[in-house]
């Protein structure tokens, strides 16, 4: 069916948080065998606002935090579970993606333990990631038990060891994906089975890097030289890709986030939850669905608790012949003119599939028009006005392309919230990759972009997917890491000139563009402030 079909539909369903696109939206190009990415199958995954006095679980979904749930859905069901339920919002979003011996003296982490004799004992090390290799060393104590106290494992069914904490996270549904929940006992006892690969696993293997990092012991390394940041810790970690796949929702990422809290909680210890996962469409301001379902388990009302997410690697900018690509830019929009704004695909095939989503905002007393140009020139859209929403749809020419506009509605249907000014566009399917996607903008103002690429059109062996040809880097924080309440990480060159296990000197001569490398410098690929609200 139509994605004209899809908008009159949305015309009439409920307002979704800001960073999502429509649920409907979503169903109807599912159902048109468009290439939209959901969580390793054929269900997609619904972000929920429900009212306070809501009982959730009666709705047919699973609790994530106060007035925040989630459901997994076949395209053909949401339809009739929406309209089932007119007071619950719906939304959808793209998925997050997975973003040392000198790095303890480089952060003077080693001083500060030496200083204060605290290195995170009595304190649990939350690693919400791609799961984590239990068998590893630094995740051991020296009489080699398990150092994680619990672990969340979503790609597994339940173990039934935990029947209780396995119904309250929706282990036991399986219209709900499945999980199991593991305790330290549990996994010592997978450790030592006969069975092969009976443990937890990291089939990744970011998660891992992630934990040894933040809190690994050093037991890998000759006296302990390559321990973490925080050796004593607890840990507790999640692994929150369902299948082989590198994707993750944002509905699972805060359940994990649940789970650490409330696991930590029941053992009476503070916790830091770390997320090392990111994504870049949205409105960069903290308002969107998972920043601030994050932020309902922080602040002075919940002593103990912190929330610390990657600032990204979306920083980097990508130097061809005179273009400079990046997932963000901006531009001046002035009276009577018509700005192009074009996004090129970096990839070495001349075809690719996938999905674009590009988020637009400007300043409040601003109005900006917002229309589309294929590859070949075609006008797919022609520029149309705040308030309004637009569509294309062609599968002729070697062309498979549908294309949605919502500019700067408001209420029923639109993912952008009140208090901000933007737009949201999406362009699925197949195209050229010879010429550009441009966006056209008309009117007075000054528009911020950002756009995330799934499938061919994001990152991938073939290329870096699409991006805009007049990149900057200011801006790139990515989500879910611009709320005031969650602590934003980016990351830095340590060093440049290093001895590797074998005894053989490693040396980088260039980082990114940068030729010598400057230590204590911010890497190139790092996101970087400020947020879209400064």
């Amino acid at each position: 069916r139509s994605i004209l079909l899809a908008l009159a539909a949305i015309a009439f369903a409920h307002q979704t948080p800001a960073g999502d696109l429509p649920a409907k939206t979503i169903a109807r190009l599912r159902l048109s065998n468009a290439s939209i990415t959901t969580s390793g199958d054929d269900r997609i995954t619904l972000h929920a606002f429900v009212p306070g006095d809501a009982d959730v679980r009666s709705l047919g979904m699973l609790p994530l935090a106060p007035g925040f749930a989630s459901v997994r859905l076949r395209p053909d069901q949401v339809d009739a579970f929406v309209a089932a339920r007119p007071t619950v919002h719906f939304g959808w979003h793209p998925p997050l993606r997975p973003r040392l011996d000198h790095a303890t003296t480089r952060t003077r982490a080693s001083a500060f333990r030496n200083t204060t004799g605290l290195d995170g004992s009595g304190v649990v090390v939350g690693i919400i990631d791609t799961g984590v290799d239990v068998t590893h060393p630094d995740l051991r104590n020296t009489d080699g038990s398990t150092r994680i106290a619990w672990m969340l494992d979503l790609s597994r069914q339940p173990t039934g060891r935990h029947a209780a904490v396995e119904q309250d996270f929706g282990c036991l549904d399986p219209e709900l994906g499945g999980c199991a929940v593991y305790d330290a006992t549990d996994i010592d006892q997978a450790i030592k089975s006969i069975v092969g690969n009976d443990e937890p696993r990291d089939t990744v293997g970011h998660g891992t890097h992630v934990a040894s990092i933040a809190a690994g012991n050093g037991l890998g390394s000759d006296q302990g030289a390559l321990a973490g940041m925080a050796p004593g810790a607890t840990i507790i970690a999640a692994r929150v890709t369902r299948g082989s796949a590198e994707d993750i929702s944002d509905a699972d990422a805060l359940l994990a986030t649940r789970f650490v809290f409330e696991r930590a909680k029941a053992m009476g210890m503070p916790a830091v939850v770390n997320m090392s996962l990111g994504a870049d469409f949205g409105p960069h301001d903290g308002t969107s669905w998972l920043e601030q379902g994050l932020a309902s388990f922080v602040g002075p009302d919940q002593p103990g608790r912190a929330v610390v997410v990657a600032a990204g690697n979306s920083g980097g900018l990508y130097l061809s012949d005179d273009s400079i690509f990046g997932i963000h830019t901006e531009t001046r929009v002035y009276p009577h003119t018509r700005v192009r704004v074009p996004m090129q695909s970096v990839s070495t095939g001349s075809t690719l599939r996938g999905s674009l989503y590009v988020w637009l905002t400007w300043r409040n007393d601003e109005l900006l028009s917002l229309g589309i140009e294929g590859p070949d020139g075609e006008t797919w859209v022609e520029p149309i006005a705040p308030g309004n929403t637009a569509s294309f749809k062609t599968r002729s020419g070697g062309k498979d392309v549908e294309t949605v506009i919502l500019n700067d509605v408001r209420g029923e249907g639109s993912p952008i919230p009140e208090g901000t000014r933007g737009a949201v566009l999406l362009v699925d399917g197949g195209w050229s990759t010879s010429d550009p996607i441009t966006i056209l903008l008309e009117g007075d103002g000054t528009a911020e972009l950002w756009l995330q690429g799934v499938g061919e059109a994001g990152a991938s062996p073939s290329g870096l997917g699409m991006m805009f040809t007049r990149a900057v880097k200011h801006g790139t924080v990515n989500m879910p890491a611009t709320h005031p309440s969650i602590i934003a990480v980016g990351a830095t060159i340590n060093r440049t000139d290093w001895r590797d296990a074998s005894g053989a000197r490693v040396q980088i001569d260039r980082f990114g563009s940068q030729a010598p490398p400057i230590e204590d410098s911010m890497a190139y690929f790092s996101g970087s402030g400020p947020t879209s609200i400064g």
